[in-house]
């Protein structure tokens, strides 16, 4: 449903526990139907959502919460500010909202992305099921502009949880409309990534091993032009063996999937062209390696401050070479900017160690798992922080 005006707008408020029976099933029939759609198969963002949504992954996420031995229930209304370069971000928080028993109120990016009209027809359709009638009420999707503070005031004055997906400016602007004096905020800023690979590791595969790997980074930076805030713009080498053929054994594999999948924009490759100009003449550089079309490294040889506000999108990248991991936490400023790092070949036990060094990072996974949408996210347990405890004694 679009609210065109404030009085189409009502709300119903019921307590609820989170992963009930029927958030669960409303949300796997959502999948059902989207993997079934002839549409929604031409987007990978769609058909990644759809995957999350089953079955198995709800049920796994339920027992990783770990909330049956407590007394939980939502906390009442939702309102979902979502990022406007990610498609399908404001489906991964409508479901979060759904699972935690919430009402849930999501405002649309203005970009009328074709991934938004697939998800939420197929939503349309589940309306239509009898047994799924309650969410027609609890489920309310709104677009209006962000520059119209009437909308955001009113919204605001009526939610419980108000949660902001985007940049700096976004928040700031958002909390300008005040919130109810229980309610809360929980904001996801602007944020950025980086991955970290062991060339020795690297040396070791196979050509087919490399092709694999080379395809999970792809899935991780290019997917949404590394707009996504855990998609990496700085990479990291490490090992013994840090030589050029390594690297660029990776990169040419990178390379070669996106000559064939990227649908790059003559904007992004002038933009890259002028960021590689200024970044030759302001920065260290070592080397400049790649493509236009595809991947464009910035190999660097010192330490540059405030590496992550000069980031660009579109498969570029920043590129450094490090005798041992150590270096990486002690000797660069891994701030709390940072929030996933992406990883090949590296020993988990001693990075968690070193990040005791730094005060940045939230999330470690291996490549190809940097858009995985869980629970924890930006450090924080959302689960916990959209629902409340109970004390029964």
């Amino acid at each position: 449903m679009l609210i065109k005006d404030l009085n189409e707008f009502a709300l119903t408020s019921k307590q609820t526990e989170p992963f009930s029976s029927l958030s669960i099933d409303f949300l796997v029939d959502l999948s059902t139907t989207l993997n079934v759609t002839k549409k929604a198969k031409s987007f990978s963002d769609v058909m990644a959502f759809a995957f999350w949504c089953r079955r198995a992954n709800l049920e796994r996420m339920k027992k990783e919460a770990n909330v049956e031995n407590e007394f939980r229930l939502n906390k009442g209304v939702v309102f979902h500010i979502v990022p406007s370069n990610v498609p399908t971000m404001f489906a991964y928080s409508m479901a979060v909202g759904i699972l935690t028993g919430n009402i849930n109120i999501i405002k649309l990016p203005s970009q009328k992305f074709e991934q938004i009209n697939i998800i939420c027809n197929a939503i349309e359709k589940s309306f239509g099921c009898f047994k799924y009638k309650k969410f027609k009420k609890e489920l309310q999707f709104i677009r209006y502009p962000s520059n119209d503070s009437k909308f955001t005031d009113y919204f605001s004055s009526v939610c419980n949880v108000r949660m902001i997906w985007g940049g700096d400016a976004t928040i700031d602007k958002v909390r300008l409309s005040k919130l109810p004096v229980r309610s809360t905020d929980i904001v996801f800023s602007d944020r950025c990534s980086l991955c970290v690979l062991s060339s020795n590791a690297v040396d070791s595969l196979s050509e087919f091993d490399i092709g694999l790997l080379a395809k999970r980074f792809y899935n991780d930076t290019y997917a949404f032009d590394q707009n996504a805030c855990s998609s990496p713009f700085l990479i990291v080498w490490f090992g013994d063996k840090n030589n050029y053929a390594i690297k660029q054994k990776f990169w040419d594999a990178v390379d070669a999937i996106a000559d064939k999948k990227y649908k790059i924009t003559k904007k992004i490759i002038t933009n890259k062209l002028l960021k590689t100009c200024s970044d030759v003449i302001d920065l260290p550089v070592k080397y400049k390696h790649g493509k236009l079309s595809a991947s464009t490294r910035i190999g660097l040889e010192d330490v540059v401050e405030k590496l992550e506000e000069k980031r660009l999108y579109g498969g570029y990248f920043y590129e450094y070479t490090l005798d041992s991991l150590h270096e990486l936490f002690t000797k660069f400023d891994i701030n709390g900017r940072y929030q996933t790092l992406t990883y090949f070949g590296i020993n988990l036990d001693e990075t968690k160690e070193l990040m005791k060094e730094c005060i940045g990072i939230d999330r470690i996974v291996p490549i190809g798992q940097a858009l995985d949408f869980n629970w924890t996210w930006d450090g924080i347990d959302l689960i916990r922080v959209l629902t409340r405890k109970v004390d029964v004694k």
